[in-house]
């Protein structure tokens, strides 16, 4: 189809501007600048458009036109040995001009009506190593086949050096490599402009020995037809035999050398692989030899004018019947031979190119060393001027007899103190760099940095022969005061599982046997029991502590003879604490001996007064067990007593009527929260009645006659007048930071209120009864304490755990802790004090439910 197209320097797909209904053949097509249209001869008429493809014209007939041209305001074509010209407006030749003869084309330039507009590939390629292609808004650097463009805009590619078909590009002189698993070209890097340069470069041949090329250049003279050698990996080039005719095929034969045809002089020449040697092996007048291989001792050819293969004795060119004449056979060029031989490689140069820094030429005794163009060998005959040199003198490794010159490849070993990190062999550049990074071949050997319970020393470096101290996390003991040694293989010289041993505490108790689920590790609390049943345990748990020993002396866990040492509020005078032994004490101010316990007599059930009278403490407990409620007593023996309130204050209840009855005391006045203004009548029907169904402790001010109470629901403690009996007037006196409010006391003398809040963190506060000034007394070694009472006299607080099944208490601040009872099996529900006055002192009672 004949049409004109118009396209772009980017390869987008071409438009086609005038289709071929309007054309009849079209050919010298022109573009004329002054009219900014297109002009092309169509047939013998001379036509023109504009250059979108539209306002076709014809303008003037032509006779034989072969080419045409526009200038200015003038028409012109060339036929036969003429020039013809013509005005714009005219209808036929004016004008004529001779010329040479056979003319071709003819092109016009004026540099008034060239426009100055300098492209972007005008100045320096644009910066492109090879091609440049402007584009509408800059340009495109691109590669010839065979290339990659580069990051600097230059053109290069890394040369295959296994897995490859080479071949020579007979057109554009190109010698290329073929990658046989995936069809990729590759471009060697020989110019073809190179002094003295070559043609093209015809026949191609592998010396297996070196991997490196040998190839025939032929020229259109004998000073540009050439053998050549390339370095396989570097591409160095070295000019082997020049001045030759015309050199077609070459065939290589390590062990004995180089063999080539030579078409124009009919004859077959042959040298060492250096060039060296040179000498004509057999002439073959009138062949016009071409293809040449070598099997064994033979060598085998073909020649235009011979319609055969002739064989002949590599030797001493002495041909061998081998092949008759076939007339049908046509022209026979090239020829490749499949035998049963392996390659023939010279040992000499195959391994470590033969300490060659660049060339290795085998000869039939061993090989030479050679160098590329126009560069000498150094007096070692091996090593060329200015070769790259890898570096060899490494941190980590030592290379094994390696020759380190680009395109060789080098084993290694590490060094002492590395080890193998990658399994490979590296290979010299030809810059002078190992193709690898030979930091990452061989890693230091380094012992590990954890060892389980103990941890290095920070100055560690972990290295052979170093020497390391260690210590061990907490909860266990070194096992050795000695260091840790790196040694040659990266471990430790010892075992770290045996640095560190854990801290037990003793498993052995005097007189007592640890809860065998007890681990005796930091922190663990476990229980214990006696070993004799007549003994009496002093506490309950043991906890072993960061030193490896028990929290409490071992020796008094279980008590046959001596009794406790403490009394509250209080100190015994010089006493041994044996069994039988009768001892006195002394009482801290504001505390006084109790007259009626003056010595405390020490049995094998622990402390007791030494006779029994009514003037003991007791507390009653009430404890549900099986859902059967059974209530029993303890003795707490008091042996130091407040000193009575209306000694030095007066009666602390005078102004409000009491009775002093074994009830207890009870009272009608109103002291306290004088003002009601702050009490509200909640209309909430969730809080209208100030209590939910988790009602907690009640507690009872017999001074300002309250009544108080909390709830686990709503998570307060509120109070409100114990003779109003209006269920919604009432008042909130603690809210803030409560969880779980159960157990309720007071002191309404002192003006105190003790609450426990049992959420995850249990604790007990001590508040004013307003609710201020709350701090928390009691928050360690709690589970759920459901029931609270007081002593008033005493200052003393006491609860029930339900969780610790335990009866305990303390001061009002907190102190002297300690556990009354302990109930196991039975859980506490509920508390309270009773006190019995009498002349001389007050009795104190505590039932519990």
């Amino acid at each position: 189809m004949k049409s004109i197209f118009r396209g772009s320097w980017t390869k987008e797909t071409p438009v086609i501007l005038i289709s071929s209904a309007n054309l009849n053949n079209p050919s010298s097509l022109q573009y004329d600048v002054s009219s900014n249209r297109l002009y092309w001869l169509d047939i013998t008429i001379l036509k023109s458009a504009l250059t979108n493809g539209t306002d076709i014209k014809s303008h003037i007939i032509t006779s034989g036109a072969t080419e045409i041209f526009v200038y200015k305001g003038f028409f012109g074509w060339i036929s036969g040995n003429k020039i013809y010209f013509a005005r714009k407006s005219a209808t036929s030749t004016e004008d004529e001009l001779n010329t040479v003869e056979n003319s071709n084309d003819v092109a016009l330039f004026d540099a008034l009506l060239q426009q100055d507009r300098r492209g972007t590939c005008d100045i320096l390629n644009g910066g492109c190593g090879e091609i440049c292609i402007p584009e509408e808004n800059g340009r495109r650097c691109e590669c010839d086949v065979g290339l990659q463009l580069q990051t600097d805009q230059s053109c290069d590619r890394e040369i295959l050096l296994e897995s490859f078909i080479v071949v020579i590009d007979y057109t554009h002189g190109r010698i290329l490599q073929i990658d046989l698993q995936n069809g990729t070209v590759v471009k060697l890097p020989i110019s073809i402009n190179r002094a003295p340069g070559f043609a093209h470069a015809d026949r191609l041949a592998i010396d297996y020995s070196t991997g490196n090329l040998y190839y025939t250049a032929v020229g259109p003279s004998t000073s540009q037809s050439y053998i050549g050698v390339l370095h396989r990996s570097t591409s160095l080039h070295k000019t082997l035999i020049s001045n030759l005719h015309s050199p077609r095929d070459i065939a290589l034969y390590p062990s004995k050398g180089l063999y080539w045809t030579d078409g124009q002089n009919n004859r077959i020449e042959s040298s060492d692989l250096n060039g060296g040697n040179r000498q004509v092996l057999a002439t073959d007048s009138d062949a016009h030899l071409m293809s040449i291989v070598i099997h064994g001792q033979y060598l085998y050819y073909t020649a235009w004018n011979r319609q055969r293969i002739t064989k002949m004795d590599k030797r001493t060119g002495s041909k061998v019947v081998f092949m008759s004449n076939h007339p049908e056979l046509g022209r026979l060029d090239s020829l490749d031979i499949y035998g049963d031989e392996s390659q023939d490689v010279s040992i000499s140069c195959s391994n470590k190119n033969g300490f060659c820094s660049t060339f290795c030429f085998p000869t039939p005794t061993g090989r030479t060393c050679g160098c590329q163009d126009n560069v000498n060998i150094q007096s070692d005959q091996l090593t060329c001027e200015g070769v790259s040199r890898c570096p060899t003198v490494l941190q980590n490794l030592n290379f094994l007899d390696c020759q380190p010159y680009p395109g060789q490849s080098c084993n290694f070993e590490c060094k002492t103190g590395y080890r193998l990190a990658i399994n490979a062999s590296v290979s010299c550049g030809s810059s002078g760099q190992w193709n690898l990074q030979t930091d990452t071949l061989c890693e230091a050997i380094l012992c590990p940095v954890s060892l389980g319970t103990a941890v290095l020393s920070t100055n560690c470096s972990r290295s052979i022969g170093d020497s390391c101290s260690f210590s061990c996390t907490d909860g266990y003991r070194p096992t050795t005061s000695t260091n840790l040694v790196c040694t040659t293989d990266g471990t430790w010289n010892v075992g770290s599982n045996t640095l560190c041993s854990p801290i037990l505490c003793p498993v052995t108790l005097p007189k007592a046997v640890l809860s065998p689920n007890c681990s005796r590790r930091i922190g663990d609390s476990c229980p214990f029991s006696c070993t004799d049943g007549n003994l009496t345990a002093t506490s309950t748990n043991v906890v072993c502590t960061t030193s490896g020993s028990w929290n409490l002396d071992t020796n008094t866990l279980c008590s046959d003879s001596q009794c406790s040492k403490n009394i509250d509020n209080g100190q015994f005078i010089n006493c041994q604490y044996s069994s039988g032994e009768s001892c006195r004490y002394e009482c801290y101010d504001p505390f006084e001996v109790n007259p009626s316990v003056k010595n405390v007599t020490c049995s094998a059930n622990g402390t007791t007064p030494e006779e029994q009278t009514d003037n003991s403490v007791y507390v009653y407990a009430g404890l549900s067990a099986a859902g059967v409620i059974v209530v029993v007593s303890v003795v707490i023996g008091i042996y130091c007593m407040k000193k009575r309130r209306d000694d030095s204050t007066g009666n602390p209840y005078e102004g409000h009527p009491t009775q002093t009855e074994s009830s207890g005391y009870t009272t009608f006045g109103n002291v306290g929260f004088d003002d009601y203004s702050t009490i509200e009548d909640i209309s909430d029907p969730n809080k209208s009645l100030g209590k939910s169904a988790a009602i907690g402790q009640i507690a009872f001010d017999f001074v300002s006659n309250n009544l108080y109470w909390c709830d686990s629901l709503l998570n307060w403690i509120a109070m409100k007048p114990a003779y109003n009996y209006n269920n919604t007037f009432y008042k909130v006196v603690v809210e803030q930071d409560l969880i779980q409010p159960e157990g309720l006391a007071l002191d309404p003398v002192d003006r105190f209120m003790f609450f426990s809040d049992n959420n995850p963190n249990s604790r007990i506060e001590k508040a004013s009864l307003d609710g201020q000034d709350r701090v928390v007394i009691v928050h360690k070694g709690l589970s759920r304490v459901l029931a609270l009472t007081v002593d008033p006299d005493n200052n003393k607080l006491y609860w029930a755990d339900f969780g610790r099944q335990t009866l305990e208490g303390c001061d009002y601040d907190g102190a002297n802790r300690r556990v009354i009872r302990r109930v196991n099996s039975v859980s506490i529900t509920g508390l309270t004090y009773f006190q019995k006055k009498t002349d001389e002192w007050n009795n104190g009672y505590i039932f519990v439910r």
